[in-house]
C-alpha cells in the first residue's frame, strides 16, 4: 500500500510538472508572437535592398539587387534594381533552351528565398503550436527553439532568440521547394531603434550543387 501511495504521489508530481512546463510554453510563445508582431510593425516602415549572389561549384554565375518593401496591406513586394550572369548565352535552339533553364533556376531561387522568409514572419497561432511541439531550451540570455514538421512534413527549423527582447538572433532552417532539398540559415541584427531585421541568408542546394548568399542592406525608413 505504502509503495502505491509513492507511485501514485510522482505520478502526481510528474503531471503537475508537465502542467506548467505546457503553460510556460505557452506563455511563451505568447510573448515571442508579441514582440515579432510588434517587431513586423516597425519593419513595415522600412524599404531596404537584398543583394543575392548565386554560385555553382563555387563559382560565381547570378547577382542581382532587389528593393524590397511592405505595401499597404503588410505584404512584402519587391523590384529587381539589377542584375547579372557571368553565363555566356548561347545561340539559336540551344540558347533558347539555356535561357529557360536560367529561368527556372532562378524561379526555383525565389521559392527558396520566399519560403525561408515564412519561418521569420510566422503567426501566432504558429508560435503557440511550435512552443507546444518543439524542444525548449532557456539559458544563457537565448532562447533555443527545435522543432519538425512546422511549415511542411520534414522540415526542420531551430530558432535561437533573444531572451530579454523575444526577438531573433538567427534560425536555420532545412526543407524542401519544387521537390529540391535545401538548408537556410538566417542572421540578424539590431538597428538603433530596436528594429530587429534579418541581415545575412545563406542557402545550400545540394542538388544543384548551389549556394545563394543574399545581404539586406540600405534600410530606409519610409516618411
Amino acid at each position: 500500500m505504502k509503495k502505491l501511495l509513492i507511485i501514485l504521489a510522482i505520478s502526481l508530481i510528474s503531471a503537475s510538472i508537465s502542467s506548467l512546463i505546457a503553460q510556460d510554453n505557452t506563455q511563451l510563445g505568447l510573448d515571442i508572437a508579441k514582440a515579432q508582431e510588434k517587431n513586423r510593425k516597425q519593419l513595415m516602415n522600412y524599404s531596404w535592398q537584398r543583394s543575392a549572389k548565386a554560385f555553382r561549384n563555387g563559382e560565381e554565375k547570378t547577382h542581382s539587387l532587389v528593393k524590397i518593401w511592405f505595401n499597404t496591406e503588410g505584404k512584402m513586394e519587391s523590384s529587381v534594381l539589377s542584375s547579372e550572369s557571368s553565363v555566356k548565352q548561347q545561340r539559336g535552339v540551344r540558347g533558347r533552351v539555356q535561357q529557360n533553364a536560367g529561368e527556372d533556376l532562378l524561379g526555383l531561387l525565389e521559392n527558396v528565398l520566399n519560403l525561408s522568409i515564412k519561418y521569420v514572419f510566422l503567426s501566432k497561432g504558429y508560435w503557440i503550436d511550435l512552443l507546444d511541439m518543439a524542444e525548449v531550451k532557456v539559458a544563457d540570455g537565448v532562447v533555443k527553439i527545435d522543432a519538425k514538421d512546422l511549415l511542411a512534413k520534414g522540415d526542420e527549423v531551430h530558432y535561437i532568440i533573444d531572451s530579454s527582447t523575444n526577438l531573433f538572433k538567427s534560425i536555420k532552417i532545412s526543407s524542401v521547394v519544387d521537390g529540391k532539398a535545401f538548408t537556410s540559415s538566417i542572421d540578424f541584427k539590431t538597428m538603433s531603434d530596436g528594429t530587429n531585421h534579418p541581415s545575412r541568408t545563406e542557402i545550400i542546394l545540394p542538388s544543384e550543387s548551389m549556394k545563394i548568399t543574399a545581404e539586406n542592406i540600405d534600410y530606409i525608413k519610409q516618411q
